[in-house]
């Protein structure tokens, strides 16, 4: 979605941006994945390294570090 909102940033904006907000919640808060601690760990590690400057990459470091230390504040659940 990021690709596309700057190849064509007046296209569906609205749209867009909602569907990438969307993703970020869902990864921020690891509950969308489909897996164990570890395969969602591995999720969000990928998701920071590759958007950095994500406006949820802090939200993700949170959520790793709870995984990473057992103190899971929402269970991890396929959706």
């Amino acid at each position: 979605w990021r690709s596309y909102a700057m190849r064509s940033p007046q296209d569906y904006r609205k749209t867009v941006q909602q569907n990438i907000k969307d993703i970020e919640d869902t990864v921020a808060l690891g509950t969308g994945a489909c897996g164990n601690a570890t395969s969602v760990a591995r999720e969000e590690s990928r998701f920071i390294k590759r958007f950095p400057k994500s406006p949820a990459t802090h939200a993700a470091r949170s959520r790793l570090h709870e995984i990473r230390t057992h103190t899971l504040k929402l269970p991890i659940a396929c959706r």
